[in-house]
């Protein structure tokens, strides 16, 4: 019997049962990236369809905006018994109120018709967007100028910058001419009076 128990034991130390290689459970970092990367587009796309039902579409106001603007000008002071012919300055607070420049006869009433109507003082908003729209198209008009006259790009580029800040630092205002907008004075906003002046200082 011992024999036989010696012989098994010598068997079984020289032929050893094969080791069973097991593989490692999946880490959890690596199945949490798979379920981000599976939930994002899912995320995405319930972001996208949220902010299209809560956003409104953005866009620019356009000469669209002004003529109609124009329309409802000049029907609000002609309801109101307001005389709209000749020149009317226009221009707007900080605090969104639309007020009118100068001394004229009616002054009071037609910012009465602005604060009154929330339609006709987004109207005018758009249109005094549309204003300074056109300003800054204008000096970069003239900045091309000023590099034909012999400005190099250094100095026409300050000069932008200079006039850009001289244009947003101070209230817009719009004239409004026998019912209609008036295009932007290029001479008060760093036109060609201006240009010239500063010629010499920037050309080289």
């Amino acid at each position: 019997m011992i024999d036989r128990l010696s012989a098994s034991t010598a068997w079984q130390s020289l032929n050893p049962k094969p080791i069973e290689q097991t593989q490692p459970p999946a880490s959890k970092a690596s199945a949490s990236v798979d379920t981000v990367s599976l939930q994002r587009p899912n995320v995405a796309a319930d972001i996208e369809q949220s902010a299209a039902l809560v956003l409104p579409e953005l866009a620019l106001p356009t000469q669209a905006d002004v003529d109609l603007f124009q329309q409802d000008f000049r029907r609000a002071m002609t309801k109101a018994g307001i005389d709209w012919s000749g020149k009317i300055d226009l221009t707007i607070n900080g605090e969104g109120k639309v007020l009118v420049k100068g001394d004229h006869p009616d002054k009071s009433r037609i910012e009465a018709l602005f604060e009154q109507d929330s339609e006709l003082q987004q109207g005018f908003v758009k249109t005094e967007m549309v204003h300074t729209f056109r300003k800054v198209q204008q000096l970069h008009q003239q900045r091309e100028q000023m590099l034909n006259n012999g400005a190099s790009e250094e100095a026409a580029n300050q000069w932008l910058v200079d006039q850009m800040m001289r244009v947003t630092a101070q209230p817009s205002t719009v004239s409004m001419v026998d019912g209609r907008v008036a295009p932007p004075d290029s001479q008060q906003y760093g036109g060609l009076a201006a240009m010239q002046q500063l010629q010499a200082k920037y050309t080289v």
